[in-house]
């Protein structure tokens, strides 16, 4: 009876043994695809290390918890503007309340913008309860699946709401879930707490450089 303690321990350190070796599998796979999709769309690729990315320290996204790290990064030129696509990771909390956040960010830049500094995210229940509170949440009447869906915040909102016309309007309210920041001439799009399937890039990069696209007709 006294050996089935040491039977638990050393059980669990082969499962503790085995799910790194899984992760660390998974990751190395992933690696080689996210290079792989960087060689389809003509685009250079670091898969680690901190990319040399100038505007993003703007956004909040950046800004968040600690441990804050880049990696499988690719960069370039697609349709005629600038993008970096890249997976990233932060943690936030601390004992058991420590979580780490992982995503994959898409950013654009094109220098014939100067938008104003936004954040538009998903709308759900805390975000319509907060504005019960005074929770920033700039709404346009003429939209209103766009106002459903999403919550808009930032510090000007005058050249906010100049910025989005009803083409932006349009376009993000036909596309709920998105996560979007936005200032001078950058914009970054991700979705929460989930990196994509390497499948899904090129689709993603392609749909945010239509968001740019209708940005752009303000301009």
């Amino acid at each position: 009876m006294e050996f089935i303690p040491f039977a638990i321990f050393g059980g669990m350190i082969v499962l503790f043994v085995l799910v790194a070796v899984f992760s660390f599998l998974a990751e190395r796979k992933r690696c080689r695809e996210m290079e792989a999709v960087a060689g389809e769309l003509g685009l250079q690729f670091a898969a680690e290390g901190s990319p040399q990315i100038p505007g993003l320290g703007q956004f909040a996204l950046f800004n968040r918890g600690r441990n804050r790290t880049f990696f499988n990064t690719m960069q370039g030129r697609v349709e005629g503007v600038r993008v970096a696509v890249f997976d990233y990771r932060f943690t936030t909390g601390s004992g058991k309340s420590r979580t780490t956040h992982q995503l994959t960010v898409c950013a654009i830049f094109d220098g014939r913008l100067d938008l104003p500094r936004f954040e538009l995210k998903p709308e759900g229940f805390w975000q319509k309860l907060g504005a019960l509170f005074g929770y920033q949440d700039i709404d346009f009447p003429e939209n209103a699946e766009f106002s459903r869906s999403y919550v808009l915040r930032g510090q000007n909102e005058e050249q906010i709401r100049s910025a989005f016309t009803a083409g932006v309007l349009a376009f993000f309210g036909a596309r709920p879930g998105l996560y979007v920041e936005g200032g001078d001439d950058t914009i970054i799009f991700f979705r929460a707490d989930r990196r994509l399937a390497t499948s899904e890039i090129r689709g993603f990069l392609t749909e945010g450089i239509r968001g740019l696209l209708a940005f752009r007709t303000r301009c």
